[in-house]
């Protein structure tokens, strides 16, 4: 019986007659004040207008403005925030966020920066890992050298996660073979 509540029926709490009680969980009384509508949420005790409000002035506290290039430097406009350009380019919140930071090219054949940070029309290069990997049957006889795990994917057929688990040594074997970085081998 642990973890029951007694309660009263007809939601008298002085009448505490034994016809009057009854026993039931924390979740069943939770669900008995909703079904009578006794439950008021705290958020419809404050007065919404002053909360929307309130709201409002700390959004506006923490927007920051961009700007739209085109891809060959030229300034195209100005929004007062990420969400609002977002609205208006159709282009993604977190493709624009992450153009801004230099993390992605062009999302939506647009550059996007922070006001305060100029785009030249020259991208910054961005890093992208490409290494040898080697693929060994289970005995350990090498099979074959590729330049990614991109190039072994697209000629095994097996999943890139598999092979990534296996490089990091998170499993032994992906589809029936050993993988090692060329430099580790």
């Amino acid at each position: 019986m642990e973890g029951m509540r007694v309660y009263p029926l007809d939601g008298d709490g002085l009448n505490n007659h034994v016809s009057n009680l009854a026993i039931a969980t924390r979740s069943d009384l939770r669900k008995l004040d909703l079904d009578k509508d006794r439950f008021v949420p705290p958020a419809y005790l404050q007065d919404q207008e002053k909360n929307r409000k309130h709201l409002l002035k700390l959004n506006r506290k923490k927007r920051i403005r961009v700007k739209q290039y085109s891809l060959d430097g030229a300034l195209l406009r100005e929004y007062a925030s990420i969400t609002v350009a977002s609205r208006k380019t159709g282009v993604s919140i977190s493709a624009i966020w992450s153009s801004a930071q230099d993390k992605t090219r062009h999302p939506g054949r647009f550059v996007w920066r922070y006001v305060g940070e100029d785009y030249d029309g020259k991208l910054p290069h961005i890093k992208t890992a490409k290494r040898p990997v080697i693929q060994y049957s289970l005995a350990g006889k090498k099979i074959a050298t590729y330049p990614s795990i991109n190039e072994a994917v697209r000629r095994t057929q097996i999943f890139s996660s598999s092979i990534c688990r296996c490089l990091k040594k998170g499993s032994r074997h992906a589809g029936g073979y050993l993988w090692r970085y060329l430099e580790r081998a």
